[in-house]
């Protein structure tokens, strides 16, 4: 039997997760900042990874965040589905 996930506490701990991120990477992106206008990355590749740094903490905060609330639910669910099991299975051995 499939239960049906509850979205609405995924989609909070996934926008909460999501923004406490994004602090996360702007406070990366003040700590990394050169003085005097140097630049700290010898290729050009990384020129603009500091731009970044937001969107990639958003993006795992909603990553980890949804994940860690569905596993949550799952772990309900299944634990809820194991009591109604072997309630039903010690009824029929009455």
């Amino acid at each position: 039997m499939i239960n049906q996930m509850n979205l609405k506490p995924i989609i909070s701990s996934a926008l909460v997760t999501s923004i406490i991120g994004g602090f996360l990477g702007l406070s990366l992106d003040r700590i990394t900042q050169y003085g005097r206008g140097e630049l700290g990355y010898e290729n050009i590749l990384y020129d603009n990874i500091r731009k970044e740094y937001i969107v990639i903490g958003a993006t795992l905060g909603l990553m980890i965040g949804a994940g860690i609330t569905e596993i949550k639910q799952e772990k309900m669910s299944r634990k809820s589905n194991f009591t109604q099991q072997n309630t039903s299975d010690d009824d029929l051995a009455e």
